[in-house]
């Protein structure tokens, strides 16, 4: 079990991760310290760098999305512990952007669309599967490492169409609005929910709810809104550990079809 001086807290979003990884890892670990919270902090820009990680490392704590714990669920024994909101709302949605000249979801049944997407089969809206569920069958998805990566594919007419969230979006139009002036929205995706915090089978319960209690309270100084906000959340709140419920690693709302 890892006590608080060796624990680590993995982390890996990458529809909400900034740009500048290291950005972050520096208001982690000013914030962290300010806090009294004797944890380190590892963020990955690549789905595989985590998974090569978790191979070898003992993580007390991981932050990612409900497709990442349902992947790892079981090994790691992942119990949640918090539950961050962006906006008030502790999901979000993502949206399908394409040029002007196509009008509906039939003109992209043969597009290649660039996502941030898990490489597997698993039911999540924003995987392989989920995208092709939206634009069909016949759609060839192109994995990019950040949203931003798709919509600048997108924007340099590399795709057909992107799947990014609508936040993404309004970044690349503020800092570039000629290359975002002939993108429009041609679909979405149902709300999925935000990534949490879960503890692992590293650390013990009474460890892993103390260190979450701290990482709860962050928000309350500027330092800890600053790293909570570079994680692309407002707040985080804690979860009730009511029942056995909470050890399972994935929302419902997670394996939902994707709308059409």
């Amino acid at each position: 079990m890892a006590r608080a001086s060796d624990a680590e807290l993995f982390f890996f979003s990458p529809d909400w991760a900034p740009g500048n990884l290291s950005t972050l890892a520096e208001a982690a670990d000013r914030a962290l310290s300010e806090s009294g919270l004797d944890l380190s902090f590892q963020a990955f820009a690549r789905y595989e760098d985590l998974v090569g990680q978790l191979s070898t490392a003992r993580p007390a704590l991981v932050l990612v999305p409900g497709w990442v714990a349902a992947e790892h669920g079981e090994n790691l024994q992942l119990r949640a512990l918090l539950r961050p909101t962006r906006n008030g709302r502790g999901t979000y949605h993502k949206v399908l952007m394409t040029t002007k000249g196509v009008s509906s979801l039939a003109g992209l049944a043969n597009a290649t669309v660039a996502a941030a997407a898990h490489p597997g089969s698993i039911d999540y809206p924003a995987s392989a599967s989920g995208i092709r569920s939206l634009v069909g069958d016949g759609a060839r998805v192109l994995p990019v490492p950040k949203d931003i990566d798709a919509l600048l594919a997108l924007s340099f007419g590399q795709v057909d169409a992107a799947l990014v969230t609508p936040a993404q979006f309004e970044i690349l139009a503020r800092v570039n609005p000629r290359g975002t002036d002939n993108l429009v929205e041609l679909g979405r995706t149902p709300e999925v929910p935000l990534p949490r915090l879960y503890a692992t089978r590293y650390i013990d319960d009474d460890e892993a709810n103390r260190l979450a209690t701290g990482i709860a309270k962050l928000s309350s100084n500027s330092r800890g809104r600053q790293f909570i906000n570079l994680l692309g959340f407002d707040e985080v709140e804690l979860i009730e550990i009511a029942n056995g419920e909470d050890r399972v690693m994935a929302d419902n709302t997670n394996r939902k079809e994707v709308e059409r």
